[in-house]
């Protein structure tokens, strides 16, 4: 029996016992054309709204301000409640970290002394710098 997306059997994508396990789950797997008869129905009966879809003819400037009606209230909602929760009272008050400090955070001992030396380093040493 074999996937009718990728062309492939079912013993190619897992071990045997797991497909056994799994495979109660999967309403196609004794019926081959499940899948595909089940997006031939989905798509029959989308047909009538992607039809009067692709009618409309819509640019993308219609499509955009469709979407900004729904997303800029949301968005405006979501920044509010953040900044509610960001300056409630009782939030410790804590400065930024660049970069390099989130990153050595925590590291009690100084990492790029131990790497010029060459005592301190065992096998093989890498150190990058980037500058922008």
């Amino acid at each position: 029996m074999s996937d009718p997306w990728t062309g492939r059997g079912r013993e190619d994508r897992a071990a045997p016992e797991v497909v056994d396990l799994v495979g109660v789950l999967d309403p196609g797997f004794e019926d081959g054309e499940y899948w595909r008869r089940m997006r031939l129905r989905i798509m029959s009966a989308a047909a009538p709204e992607l039809a009067r879809r692709r009618a409309e003819h819509a640019t993308v400037f219609e499509v955009v301000e469709g979407w900004a009606r729904m997303l800029v209230p949301a968005a405006a909602l979501a920044a509010g409640l953040a900044a509610l929760i960001l300056l409630r009272d009782g939030a410790p008050a804590t400065r930024p970290l660049a970069v390099d400090e989130f990153l050595l955070s925590g590291i009690e001992e100084p990492v790029l002394s131990e790497l010029a030396s060459p005592s301190g380093a065992e096998g093989a040493v890498f150190a990058s710098e980037v500058r922008f």
